[in-house]
Protein backbone atom coordinates (compact mmCIF):
# COMPACT_ATOMS: atom_id res chain seq x y z
CA UNK A 1 0.00 0.00 0.00
CA UNK A 2 3.06 2.27 0.30
CA UNK A 3 3.16 2.86 -3.44
CA UNK A 4 -0.39 4.22 -3.34
CA UNK A 5 0.37 6.77 -0.64
CA UNK A 6 3.40 8.03 -2.54
CA UNK A 7 1.39 10.03 -5.07
CA UNK A 8 -1.53 12.16 -3.93
CA UNK A 9 -3.76 13.88 -6.47
CA UNK A 10 -6.16 16.62 -5.51
CA UNK A 11 -8.32 16.12 -8.63
CA UNK A 12 -9.18 12.49 -8.03
CA UNK A 13 -11.00 10.42 -10.64
CA UNK A 14 -12.60 7.28 -9.19
CA UNK A 15 -14.19 4.72 -11.52
CA UNK A 16 -16.51 2.10 -10.02
CA UNK A 17 -17.35 -1.03 -12.02
CA UNK A 18 -20.74 -2.20 -10.78
CA UNK A 19 -23.62 -0.09 -9.56
CA UNK A 20 -25.15 -2.32 -6.92
CA UNK A 21 -25.48 -1.50 -3.22
CA UNK A 22 -21.74 -1.43 -2.49
CA UNK A 23 -20.86 0.55 -5.61
CA UNK A 24 -23.76 2.98 -5.16
CA UNK A 25 -22.90 3.64 -1.51
CA UNK A 26 -19.28 4.38 -2.39
CA UNK A 27 -20.30 6.62 -5.30
CA UNK A 28 -22.67 8.69 -3.17
CA UNK A 29 -20.06 9.19 -0.44
CA UNK A 30 -17.10 9.94 -2.70
CA UNK A 31 -19.00 12.21 -5.11
CA UNK A 32 -19.01 14.92 -2.42
CA UNK A 33 -15.32 15.69 -2.98
CA UNK A 34 -14.11 14.07 -6.22
CA UNK A 35 -15.14 12.94 -9.70
CA UNK A 36 -16.94 9.58 -9.77
CA UNK A 37 -17.98 7.36 -12.67
CA UNK A 38 -20.11 4.21 -12.47
CA UNK A 39 -19.83 1.65 -15.27
CA UNK A 40 -22.65 -0.86 -15.33
CA UNK A 41 -24.54 -2.88 -17.91
CA UNK A 42 -27.80 -1.23 -16.84
CA UNK A 43 -28.58 2.41 -16.02
CA UNK A 44 -30.91 1.22 -13.27
CA UNK A 45 -30.18 0.68 -9.59
CA UNK A 46 -32.02 -2.37 -8.21
CA UNK A 47 -32.51 -3.01 -4.49
CA UNK A 48 -32.12 -6.76 -4.77
CA UNK A 49 -32.90 -7.48 -1.12
CA UNK A 50 -36.40 -6.01 -1.55
CA UNK A 51 -37.24 -7.48 -4.95
CA UNK A 52 -38.78 -10.70 -3.62
CA UNK A 53 -41.92 -8.88 -2.48
CA UNK A 54 -42.65 -7.99 -6.10
CA UNK A 55 -43.67 -11.64 -6.52
CA UNK A 56 -46.73 -11.07 -4.32
CA UNK A 57 -47.39 -7.31 -4.24
CA UNK A 58 -48.41 -5.54 -7.47
CA UNK A 59 -46.34 -2.50 -8.37
CA UNK A 60 -43.64 -3.26 -5.80
CA UNK A 61 -40.80 -2.94 -8.33
CA UNK A 62 -41.46 0.80 -8.44
CA UNK A 63 -40.05 0.97 -4.90
CA UNK A 64 -36.80 -0.91 -5.67
CA UNK A 65 -35.97 0.18 -9.22
CA UNK A 66 -34.40 3.61 -9.79
CA UNK A 67 -32.51 5.50 -12.48
CA UNK A 68 -28.98 6.31 -11.29
CA UNK A 69 -28.48 9.45 -13.35
CA UNK A 70 -31.71 11.05 -12.12
CA UNK A 71 -31.00 10.35 -8.47
CA UNK A 72 -27.25 11.00 -8.48
CA UNK A 73 -26.59 13.86 -10.95
CA UNK A 74 -23.04 14.32 -9.64
CA UNK A 75 -22.14 10.74 -10.58
CA UNK A 76 -21.29 10.03 -14.22
CA UNK A 77 -23.09 6.97 -15.56
CA UNK A 78 -21.64 4.85 -18.38
CA UNK A 79 -23.84 2.02 -19.59
CA UNK A 80 -21.87 -0.82 -21.09
CA UNK A 81 -20.05 -4.09 -20.48
CA UNK A 82 -16.45 -3.98 -19.29
CA UNK A 83 -14.36 -6.39 -21.35
CA UNK A 84 -10.99 -5.69 -19.71
CA UNK A 85 -8.63 -3.05 -18.39
CA UNK A 86 -4.98 -2.15 -18.46
CA UNK A 87 -3.78 -1.62 -14.89
CA UNK A 88 -0.45 -0.11 -15.99
CA UNK A 89 -1.96 2.57 -18.24
CA UNK A 90 -5.08 2.86 -16.04
CA UNK A 91 -7.45 2.34 -18.95
CA UNK A 92 -10.79 0.48 -19.07
CA UNK A 93 -12.16 -1.09 -22.24
CA UNK A 94 -15.92 -1.17 -22.78
CA UNK A 95 -17.71 -3.35 -25.32
CA UNK A 96 -18.89 -1.39 -28.37
CA UNK A 97 -16.92 1.72 -27.42
CA UNK A 98 -13.77 2.77 -29.24
CA UNK A 99 -12.40 5.12 -26.60
CA UNK A 100 -11.23 3.86 -23.23
CA UNK A 101 -12.07 5.23 -19.80
CA UNK A 102 -9.23 6.56 -17.64
CA UNK A 103 -9.08 6.35 -13.88
CA UNK A 104 -6.90 7.27 -10.93
CA UNK A 105 -8.42 4.59 -8.72
CA UNK A 106 -10.48 1.65 -9.91
CA UNK A 107 -13.00 0.00 -7.62
CA UNK A 108 -14.55 -3.36 -8.50
CA UNK A 109 -18.02 -3.75 -7.01
CA UNK A 110 -19.53 -6.24 -9.45
CA UNK A 111 -21.47 -8.09 -6.77
CA UNK A 112 -22.93 -11.57 -7.15
CA UNK A 113 -25.72 -13.29 -9.00
CA UNK A 114 -28.49 -15.60 -7.83
CA UNK A 115 -31.45 -17.02 -9.68
CA UNK A 116 -34.49 -14.91 -10.47
CA UNK A 117 -36.43 -13.52 -8.57
CA UNK A 118 -33.74 -13.07 -5.91
CA UNK A 119 -31.85 -10.75 -8.23
CA UNK A 120 -32.57 -9.34 -11.65
CA UNK A 121 -30.46 -11.27 -14.21
CA UNK A 122 -27.91 -9.20 -16.10
CA UNK A 123 -29.49 -10.17 -19.40
CA UNK A 124 -32.83 -8.86 -18.16
CA UNK A 125 -31.30 -5.61 -16.86
CA UNK A 126 -29.97 -4.82 -20.30
CA UNK A 127 -33.51 -4.92 -21.71
CA UNK A 128 -34.61 -1.97 -19.56
CA UNK A 129 -37.10 -1.04 -16.89
CA UNK A 130 -40.27 -2.22 -18.61
CA UNK A 131 -38.87 -5.70 -19.18
CA UNK A 132 -37.88 -6.02 -15.50
CA UNK A 133 -41.27 -4.86 -14.25
CA UNK A 134 -43.06 -7.20 -16.65
CA UNK A 135 -40.95 -10.18 -15.56
CA UNK A 136 -41.90 -9.70 -11.90
CA UNK A 137 -45.53 -9.03 -12.78
CA UNK A 138 -45.61 -12.31 -14.71
CA UNK A 139 -44.10 -14.06 -11.69
CA UNK A 140 -46.77 -12.56 -9.43
CA UNK A 141 -49.52 -13.82 -11.74
CA UNK A 142 -47.93 -17.28 -11.71
CA UNK A 143 -48.00 -17.28 -7.92
CA UNK A 144 -51.68 -16.37 -7.96
CA UNK A 145 -52.55 -19.15 -10.42
CA UNK A 146 -50.49 -21.84 -8.68
CA UNK A 147 -51.88 -24.12 -5.99
CA UNK A 148 -48.63 -25.88 -5.02
CA UNK A 149 -45.39 -23.87 -4.98
CA UNK A 150 -42.02 -25.55 -4.45
CA UNK A 151 -38.95 -23.55 -3.38
CA UNK A 152 -35.61 -25.32 -3.74
CA UNK A 153 -32.99 -23.94 -1.37
CA UNK A 154 -33.24 -23.07 2.32
CA UNK A 155 -30.92 -20.07 2.38
CA UNK A 156 -31.96 -16.47 3.11
CA UNK A 157 -33.57 -16.07 -0.31
CA UNK A 158 -35.55 -19.29 -0.04
CA UNK A 159 -36.91 -18.72 3.45
CA UNK A 160 -37.86 -15.08 2.76
CA UNK A 161 -39.61 -16.01 -0.48
CA UNK A 162 -41.52 -18.75 1.34
CA UNK A 163 -42.53 -16.24 4.02
CA UNK A 164 -43.70 -13.67 1.46
CA UNK A 165 -45.88 -16.18 -0.38
CA UNK A 166 -47.43 -17.91 2.64
CA UNK A 167 -48.30 -14.61 4.34
CA UNK A 168 -49.95 -13.04 1.30
CA UNK A 169 -51.48 -16.34 0.09
CA UNK A 170 -52.10 -18.54 3.15
CA UNK A 171 -54.42 -20.81 1.15
CA UNK A 172 -51.56 -22.10 -1.04
CA UNK A 173 -49.35 -25.08 -0.38
CA UNK A 174 -45.72 -23.96 -0.10
CA UNK A 175 -42.95 -26.59 0.07
CA UNK A 176 -39.39 -25.59 1.01
CA UNK A 177 -36.66 -28.12 0.19
CA UNK A 178 -33.25 -27.89 1.87
CA UNK A 179 -30.39 -30.33 1.31
CA UNK A 180 -28.86 -29.61 4.75
CA UNK A 181 -30.34 -30.79 8.02
CA UNK A 182 -31.23 -27.20 9.03
CA UNK A 183 -32.20 -24.00 7.30
CA UNK A 184 -29.52 -21.40 6.49
CA UNK A 185 -25.78 -22.02 6.79
CA UNK A 186 -23.73 -23.30 9.71
CA UNK A 187 -22.38 -19.78 10.34
CA UNK A 188 -25.82 -18.71 11.57
CA UNK A 189 -26.54 -19.46 15.26
CA UNK A 190 -28.59 -22.60 15.81
CA UNK A 191 -31.19 -20.65 17.80
CA UNK A 192 -32.12 -18.59 14.75
CA UNK A 193 -32.23 -21.61 12.47
CA UNK A 194 -34.55 -23.51 14.79
CA UNK A 195 -36.87 -20.56 15.45
CA UNK A 196 -37.07 -19.78 11.75
CA UNK A 197 -38.13 -23.33 10.98
CA UNK A 198 -40.76 -23.26 13.73
CA UNK A 199 -42.28 -19.98 12.54
CA UNK A 200 -42.44 -20.99 8.90
CA UNK A 201 -44.02 -24.32 9.85
CA UNK A 202 -46.56 -22.55 12.05
CA UNK A 203 -47.61 -20.40 9.09
CA UNK A 204 -48.18 -23.47 6.93
CA UNK A 205 -44.90 -23.95 5.04
CA UNK A 206 -43.93 -27.60 4.56
CA UNK A 207 -40.18 -27.88 5.16
CA UNK A 208 -38.23 -30.88 3.86
CA UNK A 209 -34.73 -31.03 5.38
CA UNK A 210 -31.86 -33.28 4.38
CA UNK A 211 -33.30 -33.91 0.91
CA UNK A 212 -31.97 -32.89 -2.46
CA UNK A 213 -34.13 -32.21 -5.52
CA UNK A 214 -32.93 -32.64 -9.09
CA UNK A 215 -33.96 -29.50 -10.99
CA UNK A 216 -31.38 -29.56 -13.78
CA UNK A 217 -34.00 -30.66 -16.32
CA UNK A 218 -36.24 -27.73 -15.34
CA UNK A 219 -33.63 -25.05 -16.09
CA UNK A 220 -32.05 -25.81 -19.47
CA UNK A 221 -30.80 -22.23 -19.85
CA UNK A 222 -28.99 -22.09 -16.51
CA UNK A 223 -29.60 -20.37 -13.16
CA UNK A 224 -30.68 -17.07 -14.72
CA UNK A 225 -33.81 -18.61 -16.22
CA UNK A 226 -37.21 -17.45 -15.10
CA UNK A 227 -39.26 -19.50 -12.69
CA UNK A 228 -40.74 -22.75 -13.97
CA UNK A 229 -44.51 -22.75 -14.36
CA UNK A 230 -45.85 -26.29 -14.01
CA UNK A 231 -47.14 -28.74 -13.90
CA UNK A 232 -43.71 -30.06 -12.97
CA UNK A 233 -42.55 -33.13 -11.08
CA UNK A 234 -39.52 -33.02 -8.79
CA UNK A 235 -37.75 -36.20 -7.76
CA UNK A 236 -36.03 -36.14 -4.38
CA UNK A 237 -33.02 -38.28 -3.55
CA UNK A 238 -35.21 -40.07 -1.00
CA UNK A 239 -37.39 -41.33 -3.85
CA UNK A 240 -40.35 -39.06 -3.14
CA UNK A 241 -41.98 -37.24 -6.04
CA UNK A 242 -43.50 -33.79 -5.61
CA UNK A 243 -45.88 -32.28 -8.14
CA UNK A 244 -45.74 -28.50 -8.38
CA UNK A 245 -47.52 -25.76 -10.28
CA UNK A 246 -44.59 -23.39 -9.78
CA UNK A 247 -40.90 -23.97 -8.92
CA UNK A 248 -38.40 -21.40 -7.64
CA UNK A 249 -34.68 -22.12 -7.76
CA UNK A 250 -33.07 -20.40 -4.75
CA UNK A 251 -29.76 -22.25 -4.67
CA UNK A 252 -26.26 -20.95 -5.12
CA UNK A 253 -24.59 -17.54 -5.15
CA UNK A 254 -22.13 -16.82 -7.97
CA UNK A 255 -19.82 -13.78 -8.05
CA UNK A 256 -19.97 -11.65 -11.19
CA UNK A 257 -16.50 -11.99 -12.69
CA UNK A 258 -16.99 -11.17 -16.39
CA UNK A 259 -15.70 -7.61 -15.93
CA UNK A 260 -12.20 -8.67 -14.84
CA UNK A 261 -11.76 -12.07 -16.48
CA UNK A 262 -8.39 -12.14 -18.21
CA UNK A 263 -7.20 -8.99 -16.43
CA UNK A 264 -6.82 -10.12 -12.82
CA UNK A 265 -6.38 -13.88 -13.11
CA UNK A 266 -3.39 -13.83 -10.77
CA UNK A 267 -5.50 -12.25 -8.04
CA UNK A 268 -8.53 -14.54 -8.36
CA UNK A 269 -9.37 -17.65 -6.38
CA UNK A 270 -11.10 -20.76 -7.67
CA UNK A 271 -14.68 -19.43 -7.54
CA UNK A 272 -13.68 -16.20 -9.28
CA UNK A 273 -13.56 -13.88 -6.28
CA UNK A 274 -10.67 -11.44 -5.93
CA UNK A 275 -8.07 -11.62 -3.18
CA UNK A 276 -7.58 -8.33 -1.34
CA UNK A 277 -5.22 -7.14 1.38
CA UNK A 278 -5.96 -5.43 4.68
CA UNK A 279 -6.90 -2.20 2.83
CA UNK A 280 -9.33 -3.94 0.42
CA UNK A 281 -6.72 -3.40 -2.29
CA UNK A 282 -6.50 -6.11 -4.95
CA UNK A 283 -3.42 -8.22 -4.28
CA UNK A 284 -0.65 -7.28 -6.72
CA UNK A 285 -2.32 -4.05 -7.87
CA UNK A 286 -1.59 -0.51 -6.64
CA UNK A 287 -4.61 1.38 -7.91
CA UNK A 288 -7.36 -1.23 -7.86
CA UNK A 289 -9.72 -2.08 -4.99
CA UNK A 290 -12.54 -4.60 -4.63
CA UNK A 291 -15.55 -4.39 -2.31
CA UNK A 292 -18.70 -6.36 -1.71
CA UNK A 293 -19.49 -9.89 -2.85
CA UNK A 294 -16.69 -10.01 -5.45
CA UNK A 295 -13.81 -10.03 -2.93
CA UNK A 296 -12.53 -12.72 -0.60
CA UNK A 297 -13.01 -11.03 2.78
CA UNK A 298 -13.72 -13.82 5.24
CA UNK A 299 -17.16 -12.83 6.45
CA UNK A 300 -20.79 -13.51 5.63
CA UNK A 301 -21.77 -11.67 2.46
CA UNK A 302 -24.66 -9.49 3.60
CA UNK A 303 -25.83 -6.00 2.65
CA UNK A 304 -24.49 -4.75 5.99
CA UNK A 305 -21.00 -5.99 5.18
CA UNK A 306 -21.13 -4.55 1.64
CA UNK A 307 -22.14 -1.18 3.02
CA UNK A 308 -19.40 -1.26 5.68
CA UNK A 309 -16.75 -1.96 3.05
CA UNK A 310 -18.01 0.87 0.83
CA UNK A 311 -17.98 3.35 3.72
CA UNK A 312 -14.49 2.23 4.75
CA UNK A 313 -13.10 2.63 1.24
CA UNK A 314 -14.64 6.11 0.90
CA UNK A 315 -12.83 7.11 4.10
CA UNK A 316 -9.61 5.46 2.88
CA UNK A 317 -9.61 7.34 -0.43
CA UNK A 318 -10.22 10.61 1.37
CA UNK A 319 -7.29 9.86 3.67
CA UNK A 320 -5.11 9.27 0.61
CA UNK A 321 -6.04 12.67 -0.80
CA UNK A 322 -5.29 14.45 2.48
CA UNK A 323 -2.09 12.51 3.09
CA UNK A 324 -3.30 11.05 6.37
CA UNK A 325 -2.30 7.69 7.81
CA UNK A 326 -4.35 4.72 6.69
CA UNK A 327 -6.30 2.34 8.90
CA UNK A 328 -6.84 -1.32 8.18
CA UNK A 329 -10.23 -2.76 7.41
CA UNK A 330 -11.48 -4.80 10.34
CA UNK A 331 -14.10 -7.46 9.85
CA UNK A 332 -16.99 -7.35 12.28
CA UNK A 333 -17.20 -10.98 13.37
CA UNK A 334 -20.40 -10.28 15.32
CA UNK A 335 -23.06 -11.42 12.91
CA UNK A 336 -25.85 -9.07 11.82
CA UNK A 337 -28.59 -10.81 9.89
CA UNK A 338 -32.31 -10.08 9.57
CA UNK A 339 -34.79 -12.36 7.84
CA UNK A 340 -38.35 -11.28 7.15
CA UNK A 341 -41.30 -13.65 7.20
CA UNK A 342 -43.80 -11.59 5.31
CA UNK A 343 -44.65 -7.98 6.09
CA UNK A 344 -45.16 -8.27 9.86
CA UNK A 345 -42.89 -11.02 11.14
CA UNK A 346 -39.23 -11.86 11.12
CA UNK A 347 -36.23 -13.05 13.05
CA UNK A 348 -32.77 -11.60 13.30
CA UNK A 349 -29.52 -11.01 15.11
CA UNK A 350 -27.65 -7.71 15.40
CA UNK A 351 -24.00 -7.56 16.44
CA UNK A 352 -24.32 -11.02 17.94
CA UNK A 353 -27.45 -10.26 19.99
CA UNK A 354 -30.88 -11.64 19.22
CA UNK A 355 -33.45 -9.13 18.00
CA UNK A 356 -37.10 -9.14 18.97
CA UNK A 357 -39.81 -9.69 16.38
CA UNK A 358 -40.84 -6.04 16.63
CA UNK A 359 -37.29 -4.85 15.99
CA UNK A 360 -37.00 -6.99 12.88
CA UNK A 361 -40.44 -5.93 11.69
CA UNK A 362 -39.68 -2.23 12.03
CA UNK A 363 -36.14 -2.51 10.65
CA UNK A 364 -36.80 -4.78 7.70
CA UNK A 365 -40.03 -6.71 7.33
CA UNK A 366 -42.47 -3.86 6.68
CA UNK A 367 -40.62 -2.64 3.57
CA UNK A 368 -37.60 -5.00 3.23
CA UNK A 369 -35.37 -2.06 4.15
CA UNK A 370 -36.30 -0.18 1.00
CA UNK A 371 -36.82 3.01 2.98
CA UNK A 372 -33.49 2.79 4.79
CA UNK A 373 -31.53 2.10 1.62
CA UNK A 374 -33.24 4.96 -0.21
CA UNK A 375 -32.47 7.30 2.68
CA UNK A 376 -28.83 6.22 2.75
CA UNK A 377 -28.45 6.67 -1.01
CA UNK A 378 -30.50 9.88 -1.17
CA UNK A 379 -33.23 8.35 -3.31
CA UNK A 380 -36.81 9.52 -3.08
CA UNK A 381 -38.80 6.32 -2.69
CA UNK A 382 -42.54 5.81 -3.28
CA UNK A 383 -42.61 3.03 -0.68
CA UNK A 384 -44.95 4.89 1.69
CA UNK A 385 -47.68 5.46 -0.88
CA UNK A 386 -47.51 1.86 -2.07
CA UNK A 387 -47.66 0.39 1.43
CA UNK A 388 -50.75 2.49 2.12
CA UNK A 389 -52.67 0.37 -0.40
CA UNK A 390 -52.02 -2.88 1.46
CA UNK A 391 -54.42 -4.23 4.09
CA UNK A 392 -53.45 -3.87 7.76
CA UNK A 393 -52.64 -6.78 10.03
CA UNK A 394 -53.11 -6.79 13.81
CA UNK A 395 -50.76 -8.41 16.25
CA UNK A 396 -50.55 -8.48 20.06
CA UNK A 397 -47.62 -7.24 22.06
CA UNK A 398 -46.26 -9.46 24.83
CA UNK A 399 -46.40 -6.70 27.45
CA UNK A 400 -49.14 -6.90 30.07
CA UNK A 401 -49.80 -3.82 32.20
CA UNK A 402 -51.89 -4.04 35.40
CA UNK A 403 -54.43 -1.26 35.96
CA UNK A 404 -54.17 -0.42 39.62
CA UNK A 405 -57.17 0.43 41.73
CA UNK A 406 -60.14 -1.75 42.56
CA UNK A 407 -63.83 -1.26 43.21
CA UNK A 408 -66.42 -3.38 44.96
CA UNK A 409 -67.58 -4.76 41.63
CA UNK A 410 -64.27 -5.47 39.81
CA UNK A 411 -60.77 -6.75 40.27
CA UNK A 412 -57.70 -5.09 38.83
CA UNK A 413 -57.78 -5.03 35.06
CA UNK A 414 -55.09 -6.44 32.84
CA UNK A 415 -54.31 -4.32 29.81
CA UNK A 416 -52.76 -5.82 26.69
CA UNK A 417 -51.09 -3.34 24.41
CA UNK A 418 -51.53 -4.01 20.74
CA UNK A 419 -49.86 -2.36 17.79
CA UNK A 420 -51.94 -2.17 14.68
CA UNK A 421 -49.43 -2.22 11.86
CA UNK A 422 -51.10 -0.31 9.10
CA UNK A 423 -49.86 -0.88 5.59
CA UNK A 424 -47.93 2.38 5.36
CA UNK A 425 -45.66 1.41 8.24
CA UNK A 426 -47.34 3.60 10.86
CA UNK A 427 -48.85 2.18 14.03
CA UNK A 428 -51.90 2.87 16.15
CA UNK A 429 -51.87 2.19 19.84
CA UNK A 430 -54.62 -0.06 21.18
CA UNK A 431 -55.41 -1.25 24.69
CA UNK A 432 -57.76 -4.14 25.41
CA UNK A 433 -59.18 -4.95 28.85
CA UNK A 434 -58.85 -8.68 29.27
CA UNK A 435 -60.62 -9.10 32.61
CA UNK A 436 -62.52 -6.97 35.07
CA UNK A 437 -64.66 -3.87 34.68
CA UNK A 438 -63.57 -0.25 34.82
CA UNK A 439 -63.54 1.77 38.02
CA UNK A 440 -63.48 5.53 38.47
CA UNK A 441 -60.48 7.74 37.80
CA UNK A 442 -58.31 4.99 36.36
CA UNK A 443 -55.27 6.28 34.54
CA UNK A 444 -54.02 4.33 31.57
CA UNK A 445 -50.56 5.30 30.35
CA UNK A 446 -49.92 4.60 26.70
CA UNK A 447 -46.22 4.37 25.92
CA UNK A 448 -45.50 5.17 22.30
CA UNK A 449 -42.52 3.60 20.58
CA UNK A 450 -40.01 5.60 18.62
CA UNK A 451 -41.48 4.11 15.46
CA UNK A 452 -44.85 5.65 16.26
CA UNK A 453 -43.31 9.00 17.18
CA UNK A 454 -41.04 9.05 14.18
CA UNK A 455 -41.83 10.98 11.07
CA UNK A 456 -39.54 9.73 8.34
CA UNK A 457 -40.80 9.18 4.84
CA UNK A 458 -37.52 7.52 3.96
CA UNK A 459 -38.38 4.72 6.37
CA UNK A 460 -41.77 4.22 4.88
CA UNK A 461 -43.60 5.86 7.76
CA UNK A 462 -46.56 8.15 7.37
CA UNK A 463 -46.36 11.73 8.60
CA UNK A 464 -47.95 12.00 12.09
CA UNK A 465 -50.73 14.46 12.83
CA UNK A 466 -50.07 17.01 15.55
CA UNK A 467 -52.32 16.80 18.60
CA UNK A 468 -53.25 20.46 18.49
CA UNK A 469 -54.90 19.87 15.12
CA UNK A 470 -57.20 17.20 16.54
CA UNK A 471 -60.50 18.34 18.03
CA UNK A 472 -62.18 15.06 18.90
CA UNK A 473 -61.01 11.48 19.20
CA UNK A 474 -63.47 8.55 19.33
CA UNK A 475 -62.83 5.92 21.97
CA UNK A 476 -64.86 2.72 21.75
CA UNK A 477 -65.50 0.76 24.92
CA UNK A 478 -67.23 -2.62 25.18
CA UNK A 479 -67.05 -3.59 28.88
CA UNK A 480 -68.76 -6.65 30.33
CA UNK A 481 -71.96 -4.89 31.42
CA UNK A 482 -75.37 -6.29 32.29
CA UNK A 483 -77.21 -3.60 30.40
CA UNK A 484 -77.90 -4.07 26.68
CA UNK A 485 -78.45 -0.37 25.91
CA UNK A 486 -75.56 1.52 24.32
CA UNK A 487 -74.54 4.62 26.23
CA UNK A 488 -72.47 7.51 24.81
CA UNK A 489 -70.99 10.28 26.89
CA UNK A 490 -68.03 12.65 26.86
CA UNK A 491 -66.09 11.81 29.97
CA UNK A 492 -62.43 12.69 29.84
CA UNK A 493 -59.59 14.83 28.62
CA UNK A 494 -56.23 14.05 27.17
CA UNK A 495 -53.12 16.17 26.90
CA UNK A 496 -49.42 15.56 26.39
CA UNK A 497 -47.66 15.44 29.72
CA UNK A 498 -44.88 17.78 28.56
CA UNK A 499 -47.11 20.16 26.63
CA UNK A 500 -50.18 20.26 28.84
CA UNK A 501 -49.92 24.00 29.39
CA UNK A 502 -49.38 24.89 25.74
CA UNK A 503 -52.06 22.76 24.11
CA UNK A 504 -55.78 22.76 24.79
CA UNK A 505 -57.30 19.51 26.09
CA UNK A 506 -58.73 17.12 23.52
CA UNK A 507 -62.28 15.93 24.08
CA UNK A 508 -62.79 12.18 24.14
CA UNK A 509 -66.02 10.46 23.23
CA UNK A 510 -66.65 7.15 24.97
CA UNK A 511 -69.13 4.71 23.47
CA UNK A 512 -70.17 1.82 25.68
CA UNK A 513 -71.80 -1.18 24.17
CA UNK A 514 -72.38 -4.75 25.48
CA UNK A 515 -72.58 -7.84 25.13
CA UNK A 516 -71.70 -9.25 28.50
CA UNK A 517 -68.46 -11.12 27.84
CA UNK A 518 -66.99 -8.89 25.14
CA UNK A 519 -63.65 -7.28 26.07
CA UNK A 520 -63.26 -3.56 26.47
CA UNK A 521 -61.28 -1.86 23.69
CA UNK A 522 -59.87 1.62 23.83
CA UNK A 523 -58.69 2.80 20.44
CA UNK A 524 -56.83 6.04 19.81
CA UNK A 525 -57.08 7.58 16.39
CA UNK A 526 -55.38 9.21 14.46
CA UNK A 527 -52.02 7.47 14.30
CA UNK A 528 -49.82 9.89 16.18
CA UNK A 529 -50.37 12.45 18.90
CA UNK A 530 -47.68 15.00 18.19
CA UNK A 531 -44.20 14.66 19.60
CA UNK A 532 -44.92 13.64 23.18
CA UNK A 533 -43.60 10.32 24.32
CA UNK A 534 -46.54 9.60 26.64
CA UNK A 535 -50.19 10.41 26.69
CA UNK A 536 -52.57 10.17 29.64
CA UNK A 537 -56.21 9.14 29.64
CA UNK A 538 -58.27 10.20 32.64
CA UNK A 539 -61.79 8.89 33.04
CA UNK A 540 -63.93 11.04 35.30
CA UNK A 541 -66.95 8.77 35.12
CA UNK A 542 -67.26 5.24 33.81
CA UNK A 543 -70.29 3.98 35.66
CA UNK A 544 -72.88 2.19 33.45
Amino acid sequence: MGQVTGQIKQDLNVVIVGGGLAGATLAVDVSKWCSVTIIDQSPLFVQSMASLRACVVPGWMDTVLFDRQKNWPRVTQITGKVIGFDTEKKKIRIEGRESTVSYDYLVLATGSQVAFPGKVPLALQEKGREAIVQAYETCREQVIDASTIVIVGGGPMGVELAGEIIVEHPEKKVVLIQSATKLLSDRVPSQIRVQLQERLSAKGVEILLGQRADISNLYPDGAESATVAGPACLLLDSGREISADLVFNCTGVTPNTTAFEGSLEASQVRNGQIRVNKYLQVVGQCWVFAIGDCNVVRTKKTWVEAQRQAEYLAHLLKSLVKGKSLTRYTVDHKLTLMLSIGRFDGIGIRAGSMMSTDQVRRSKSHDLMSGQVCSRLRIRSPTSSLLATLPPIFRHEKRVLPMRGRTQRSSSMLIHEELESSANGAHRQRASVISGAGSRNHRLRLHRSSTMAGCASERGLATPIAADRVTSLPILANPPLLSSTPVEKTTGTMAGRRQRAQRPPVELKVSRSPPLLSPTALELSPVSLGTTKRAMLKFDSVSP
